[in-house]
């Protein structure tokens, strides 16, 4: 109900922008209270140039517009 108030009036960019933060706090949450903010993975390079490629790309759509 949220999103679709709010869609009205915010582009789809910066709908992705805040739906991803908040995305974000949630997993955050949610792994302090279960205690497993640690990742357990063998790519963790690659899931960080995964996180870099994403934002830098959202970031240059939100300002080459």
């Amino acid at each position: 109900m949220i999103v679709k108030y709010v869609s009205y009036k915010m582009d789809v960019f910066s709908l992705v922008f805040w739906r991803n933060v908040f995305s974000f706090i949630c997993v955050l949450f949610v792994g302090w209270h279960s205690g497993k903010l640690s990742f357990k993975s063998e790519r963790k390079k690659l899931h960080a140039l995964r996180s870099l490629f994403t934002f830098f790309c959202t970031h240059y759509l939100l300002l080459c517009r």
